[in-house]
């Protein structure tokens, strides 16, 4: 009846809006813009079914158009600069700020999300420069002068921020997070002192707050003065018997002191509040071991590989806990039972076939050795250990053959040389032997053995001067060296002869 009359076209938008047709709305919406190019109204709607939509970018766009329409309308700068943020343009919502701030100059909330706009966007001192607009409209302190303390501090500018904290001690409506912030700052100068003293006047000002009791702590333990920070985290458990943070703290602490009876009971109550995490298992197992009730350590280890069969740690320290026990044969079952639950981690495997070399059983070492080569062809430390291995069976061709390959991937390792050499001197090839345990020693002027080493090759040849010599360089290292002071006399005895 009327296709000219932009109330239609508005009312149909509004009627689909109603319905949460959406999608049609904006249809009619664009219509009556389209129809009319300066209606406020109609672009208003689309800017709300795009935001509401999720449509970010076209909700940018109709605002700018909006503001277009009406520069004299303040809050669409305020509109548009929310926009923009919730479409990741920072920069953008810091323009429309910024003109806001020019339209309303009284208004601190505007320098305010001007400074963590700018925060946010990683220009600090804009951002410093904002908040101290804002603050110069709030004479009686408030959060501004803590976050512009805090700028100054992630900059390093220590002296800059605790001008502004302590105008917040001194005047602000929330000393406690002025002395709070203050202590912040001299535990990052690790002024300990300071920083206890700023954090006891934050917890004496009323309201009791877990952080500072936590900052406190912490402090306490920096400064040396365990027993206070372990009163500090207590008195957290006392306000909230369920922080499984003081809880660590505490077992740490405890451990530190050789406590281990509280260590347990605190330990144990992490446990109950959190059984499902492996951590207070592992640790209840560590604290065993440190204690020397190996047993106990198993059983928790055991917990521990139940509560979580895919973990490499719980296997490591079940293992290691067989090992102190002297179970040989147990820490090679852990490891067996690790590979056979599917975590075939390296660290495992270099563990299994260690486990086996101490027990003798150097067939079963290799071949897990060889596994972990296979893997890394770069694992020096692995043909070194493989070498040892050979060298213990007497196939000494094999054991050079190892050690070489250790050479090639580290060849600036005095040890390597040093088992080369050994090799060498047992197969009797002494010029070689001489020659790699040089090579130890001018990388390593400190390696005993290798000087002792070299002593009993020149000997071997006879040339007992140089062997002399090298006895005595040994035992400039360690003067009380029995196989130096052995090597030594010899020498000179069949000298004489």
């Amino acid at each position: 009846l009327d296709p000219g009359n932009l109330v239609w076209y508005l009312t149909m938008g509004q009627i689909y809006v109603q319905s949460g047709a959406y999608d049609q709305a904006r249809e009619w919406y664009e219509k009556a813009v389209k129809l009319s190019p300066g209606n406020i109204e109609g672009y208003s709607n689309l800017a709300m079914i795009a935001w509401k939509s999720g449509d970010m970018q076209k909700a940018v766009a109709y605002n700018r158009k909006l503001v277009e329409l009406r520069p004299g309308y303040v809050e669409q700068y305020g509109e548009l600069g929310n926009v923009c943020i919730a479409a990741g343009d920072i920069e953008g919502g810091i323009a429309a700020y910024e003109q806001l701030g020019r339209l309303r100059g009284y208004d601190r909330e505007i320098y305010r999300m001007l400074g963590n706009l700018c925060r946010q966007a990683g220009r600090a001192d804009q951002a410093v420069e904002y908040y101290k607009k804002a603050a110069e409209l709030d004479p009686v302190g408030s959060d501004i002068w803590l976050m512009i303390g805090d700028i100054y501090l992630e900059r390093g500018k220590y002296d800059d921020a605790r001008e502004w904290y302590e105008k917040m001690v001194t005047v602000g409506a929330s000393k406690a997070e002025g002395y709070s912030r203050l202590g912040g700052l001299y535990a990052a100068r690790k002024d300990y002192s300071r920083a206890i003293a700023n954090y006891e006047k934050a917890a004496a000002l009323g309201q009791y707050r877990t952080d500072d009791q936590q900052a406190l702590g912490d402090a306490y333990v920096s400064a040396g003065y365990i027993e206070k920070g372990m009163k500090a985290y207590e008195g957290i458990i006392r306000h909230d018997p369920r922080n499984k943070e003081a809880y660590e703290k505490l077992v740490e602490l405890c451990r530190q002191k050789g406590s281990i009876d509280r260590a347990l009971e605190y330990c144990r109550k992490g446990i109950e509040l959190d059984p499902g995490n492996l951590v207070w298992y592992l640790t209840m197992g560590q604290i065993y071991v440190q204690s020397g009730a190996y047993d106990q350590a198993r059983e928790w280890y055991e917990k521990a590989v139940r509560l979580a069969p895919g973990n490499i740690e719980t296997y490591l320290e079940l293992g290691m806990a067989c090992n102190s026990m002297g179970d040989r044969q147990g820490e090679i079952d852990v490891y067996r039972t690790a590979l056979s639950n599917g975590v075939r981690s390296t660290r495992i495997i270099h563990s299994l076939a260690d486990a086996y070399a101490n027990n003798d059983d150097l067939e079963h070492a290799l071949d897990y050795y060889q596994q972990i080569v296979d893997r890394d062809p770069d694992r020096y430390d692995i043909y070194q250990r493989m070498a040892e291995c050979f060298l213990i069976r007497k196939d000494l061709q094999r054991a050079v053959d190892m050690i070489r390959k250790a050479i090639d991937a580290n060849p600036e390792r005095d040890d390597f040389y040093e088992l080369l050499g050994t090799c060498y001197y047992i197969m009797r090839k002494y010029d070689m032997a001489i020659a790699m345990l040089n090579k130890a020693v001018a990388l390593n002027p400190h390696n005993l053995q290798a000087w002792i080493n070299l002593g009993w090759a020149y000997k071997a040849e006879y040339r007992y001067e140089q062997a002399i010599e090298n006895f005595e360089n040994a035992l400039a290292i360690d003067p009380h060296s029995e196989e130096a002071s052995r090597g030594l006399g010899m020498c000179r005895e069949e000298m004489i002869e």
